[in-house]
This record gives C-alpha cells, sequence and structure tokens, in this order.
C-alpha cells in the first residue's frame, strides 16, 4: 500500500491577467529547456531532474519529456490562453473556487500538467512516496 504525505501550500490569489501572464512565462521557460537554451541553475536543475526520471522510467525518455514540454509550451502561449479561457467567463470571476483532488498516472512525461494549472484555487501535492 503507499502512502503519502501532503503539504497544504499557500494560496496566491492573482486575476486573470497575472495568471495568463505567469504562465506564458512558464512556458518559454518549458520551450527554452526542450530545446537546451535556458542555462539559468533552475533550468540545469530541471534537466538533472530529467535525466534522472530517464534512469528510473524509461517512458521518461529525453525525446518523450522535451516533446512533451514543447507541447506544453505552445498550449502556454498568451494568444492560445486568451483563447481558451475566454470560453470560461466564471473563471475570470473566481467564482465558488473548489478544491479538487488530482490523480495522475505516472508513465506519461508531464501528464498531469493541465489538470495541475487548472486548479489554480488550492493546491496540495504530495511532497514524499513512501511504499
Amino acid at each position: 500500500m503507499n502512502s503519502f504525505t501532503f503539504v497544504k501550500k499557500k494560496v496566491f490569489k492573482m486575476d486573470i491577467d497575472k495568471r495568463i501572464q505567469a504562465f506564458t512565462e512558464l512556458g518559454l521557460f518549458l520551450k527554452n529547456i526542450a530545446n537546451n537554451s535556458n542555462k539559468s541553475e533552475l533550468g540545469y536543475n530541471f534537466i538533472k531532474k530529467m535525466e534522472e526520471a530517464s534512469i528510473s522510467n524509461q517512458w521518461f525518455t529525453a525525446s518523450n519529456i522535451n516533446f512533451a514540454l514543447n507541447e506544453i509550451s505552445k498550449s502556454l502561449e498568451k494568444e492560445n490562453l486568451e483563447k481558451w479561457i475566454s470560453k470560461y467567463p466564471k473563471v475570470k470571476l473566481n467564482v465558488n473556487p473548489k478544491i479538487v483532488g488530482i490523480v495522475a498516472a505516472g508513465n506519461i512525461p508531464l501528464v498531469g500538467f493541465h489538470d495541475i494549472a487548472v486548479s489554480y484555487t488550492h493546491l496540495t501535492l504530495p511532497t514524499k512516496r513512501i511504499v
């Protein structure tokens, strides 16, 4: 049986324009990682984690991870985010935020990214997995 330790993270409320800006910047960061053009310490650490993932899970090859990063970065372009969010006018008003749980598969790189991205109000992540 698996057991997880959860830590509730502090919630930072942002209006929709700030969220779009933040996700656009994240998209650029991911695109630069996938293209090996991010030379920051965070970028270096991200690449090291990608290498570790490749060792422990054969589905997490560099090409699979880079493909996922590139596709996510495209969806995080400002125009794409604005087009997507325009279909959900209540999101702009932050009407009735909910707490949701997300269970994501572990065999596809970044498979739960979009689920986590839209769960902006309260996010609780497992910090440690004990098998």
